[in-house]
């Protein structure tokens, strides 16, 4: 979800309480389909986020029910994600004044979004280490059957200890149906969504892809053509990735391959090929590592994470 800061009359007064629970802090910031607020769950005595549908202005009532059936088809898959490390765990969801909210796990961080725009481009070490992180969690939601659909940094969070998050499954319901063609973010999308052939991990392993592409070449494949690309559309111009490290431009082109047989079966073969670039603990932290860092993660032993 992309946030940025608003001021106007939908935005939840502090001291709201919410279902008799949720406590409203302050706005953390807005998407195109919901409004974040930081909260306290007076039941269980600890902060969360709550994710709200933004307030009815001008759509229809067909139009604002969908917006509200995002919110609760992402609450849906809350027991099918539960016990996912990176993905939070959703606590509870219902309505607000007939606006959808949907409690989950507070994450203190920035987004990767952020993260890159500060640091232009990413270090190889921070680069790999959040694509690395995101395979692990991947790993585990392609193997209970859900393929996100739309992972770009937007709906990535690193936290302060480095821990990468991912948010917004809420359009993997949507992307079931083949009626909607909206499925997944233009410069992420996989060629085949376009096409709404789009059920299978290959999916977001070419979003993966681009991810690379963009933290360590500051470009998107396609990035010169608008509209759906087609196999013969030039993904890059010539010379454009000739800064990127070749080992992380070989797996990002495989990655990226319009074809879905031709990029890696999953992401655990990914994650295989980034292993040897991963820092470890005996390696010192880059002089001008980011703020979060999310090479430090592979800093500190497994076991004390």
């Amino acid at each position: 979800m992309s946030f940025s800061f608003l001021t106007g009359v939908s935005v939840l007064r502090g001291g709201v309480v919410i279902d008799d629970r949720f406590r409203v802090v302050r706005l953390a910031g807005e998407g195109a389909s919901a409004e974040v607020y930081r909260a306290w769950d007076i039941e269980s005595e600890r902060e969360v986020a709550i994710k709200l549908q933004p307030p009815r202005r001008f759509e229809s009532t067909a139009t604002f029910a969908r917006g509200g059936e995002w919110i609760v088809d992402e609450a849906s898959l809350g027991d099918t994600l539960r016990g996912i490390p990176g993905v939070p765990a959703h606590i509870r969801r219902g309505s607000h004044e007939d606006r959808a909210y949907l409690a989950m796990d507070f994450v203190d961080g920035i987004l990767l979004r952020e993260l890159i725009e500060r640091n232009r481009p990413l270090y190889t070490e921070t680069a790999v280490s959040v694509l690395a992180q995101l395979c692990e969690i991947l790993s585990d939601v392609h193997s209970r059957g859900i393929v996100h659909h739309d992972i770009k940094p937007d709906n990535i969070m690193v936290g302060h200890d480095g821990r990468i998050w991912l948010f917004d499954f809420g359009i993997v319901s949507t992307c079931e149906d083949e009626e909607y063609t909206g499925c997944g973010t233009p410069g992420y999308a996989a060629p085949e969504q376009y096409h709404r052939q789009h059920h299978q991990p290959q999916v977001d392993v070419y979003s993966l892809g681009a991810m690379l592409f963009e933290m360590s070449a500051l470009r998107l494949p396609y990035q010169e053509h608008s509209g759906r690309p087609e196999e013969q559309t030039e993904q890059f111009p010539p010379g454009s990735l000739t800064g990127m490290p070749a080992v992380l431009r070989t797996l990002g082109t495989a990655m990226v391959a319009f074809d879905p047989a031709d990029r890696p079966k999953s992401v655990s073969d990914i994650l295989a090929a980034l292993r040897p670039l991963l820092p470890t603990s005996a390696t010192p932290p880059h002089p001008k590592a980011p703020q979060p860092d999310p090479a430090a993660w592979y800093r500190v032993p497994s076991d004390t994470r």
